[in-house]
């Protein structure tokens, strides 16, 4: 039985589902942020303005 197979596989698990986590918990913050920033609520907009930054500093790292 290969231990480093198995092994490697479940650690590319563990980070698929870290990431997904981290994706989910984005798109809940900006379902809430959305909500306060419809209306007119300016920290709200400033929050999502924020995540767009995060979102493409990450997508430009890769």
């Amino acid at each position: 039985m290969n231990l480093t197979s198995k092994r490697g596989s479940l650690a590319r698990k563990a980070r698929t589902n870290a990431e997904s986590i981290v994706r989910d918990q984005a798109g809940m913050a900006r379902e809430r942020f959305q909500i306060t920033a419809k209306p007119g609520c300016d920290l709200g907009q400033k929050w999502l303005e924020r995540l767009d930054e995060e979102e493409n500093y990450l997508l430009t790292e890769d």
